[in-house]
């Protein structure tokens, strides 16, 4: 999902915590987010929709910038101000 596109990404992210609860008949109230950065820029790369929670994309980073193979901050390149975030699940 296009993260920037929602009016309201936190209901999206409500929304989504709700889904997985009523498929695993947790309560919602236990559940928590947990996020894992791939290694690909565009998500029409990945192999399908994730098994489960969301694929979101189109953040992005400002004073910094994103080494791939580490998967960790690291020093923005010389004269860029934003740098796009990978595709997050």
């Amino acid at each position: 999902f296009w993260l920037p596109a929602f009016f309201f990404p936190q209901g999206f992210m409500t929304a989504s915590l709700q889904m997985h609860a009523r498929k695993t008949r947790i309560a919602i109230d236990t559940l928590s987010f947990r996020t894992e950065i791939s290694k690909t820029q565009k998500p029409e790369k990945l192999k399908g929709p994730a098994p489960t929670g969301v694929n979101v994309h189109g953040l992005f980073l400002q004073g910094c910038g994103w080494d791939l193979e580490g998967q960790r901050l690291k020093e923005s390149d010389k004269a860029v101000l934003f740098v796009s975030m990978p595709v997050i699940w």
